[in-house]
């Protein structure tokens, strides 16, 4: 039986299919490289707008709080200036400095901070300058937040140590008119001033609280606990104000 004759093996085109399929496939990564690099830039794009809108939003909470904080201060330095002072102040200028006393947190917005740094998502932020900076800011910004709430701490156990040498509800009462008494009574239920007539109250010595030696430490902590604040304060403002200048920077470039 004869052998049959070798077939002929159409090299060119099998060679050319080859060529295809191996295009297609680099063709195909190349595809799939190219939107995923995409929508990784798409993704950073979309961090850093809600970066800068949080440390925008930072500092307009610092600029609010902190003029609000800044406008009652001196208060409290008054108070305590009073103690060195040859003449004791009038008593009405005292009341007035009580009744202004108190104090503004300033809350900084890191939730778009603390997704990067949690989620690993910080790898898609292209900026060398900016990627290294957002952990250190972070870890500032919490630091500055528990300084925030010591200080806070410090300066409610001081109000309520005040308590027991000045009565600061009275000494506001005072100063309402019954219309102005019963205009707050009737939106706040919870308000600590009674509605109608007043009982006669003994009037407080403020001119001798201010001299008070104990008194006087009370409105020192106060003072400490709010000059902490306002350096808090400086230093969160400065520290976002070059993060937002590096975000600005990396969403511009």
């Amino acid at each position: 039986m004869a052998s049959e004759a070798p077939r002929n093996i159409p090299w060119g085109r099998l060679l050319a299919e080859g060529v295809v399929i191996v295009v297609s496939i680099l063709l195909a990564f190349s595809v799939d490289a190219w939107w995923g690099s995409r929508q990784e830039r798409e993704q950073e794009g979309a961090y850093l707008r809600q970066l800068i809108e949080d440390l925008e939003g930072t500092l307009q909470n610092n600029a609010t709080f902190g003029g609000r904080a800044e406008s009652i201060d001196w208060a409290t330095a008054r108070l305590v200036q009073s103690y060195y002072e040859a003449t004791p102040p009038p008593s009405d200028s005292v009341a007035r400095w009580l009744d202004m006393v108190g104090y503004w947190v300033v809350q900084p917005r890191l939730g778009t901070l603390q997704t990067l740094v949690s989620t690993g998502h910080i790898a898609l932020i292209q900026n060398d300058s900016l990627r290294a900076a957002i952990p250190g800011h972070l870890a500032g910004m919490v630091a500055f937040e528990g300084f925030e709430a010591d200080a806070e701490a410090s300066f409610k156990a001081a109000a309520e140590e005040l308590t027991a040498f000045v009565d600061r509800t009275q000494l506001r009462i005072e100063r309402l008119s019954p219309s102005e008494r019963d205009s707050i009574v009737g939106s706040d239920p919870l308000t600590p001033f009674p509605p109608g007539p007043i009982r006669n109250l003994p009037r407080q010595d403020l001119q001798a609280l201010v001299r008070n030696p104990q008194a006087h430490a009370i409105f020192s902590r106060m003072l400490g606990a709010k000059w902490t604040m306002e350096t808090n304060r400086n230093r969160m403002r400065v520290g976002t104000e070059r993060m937002l200048e590096l975000a600005r920077s990396a969403q511009g470039g």
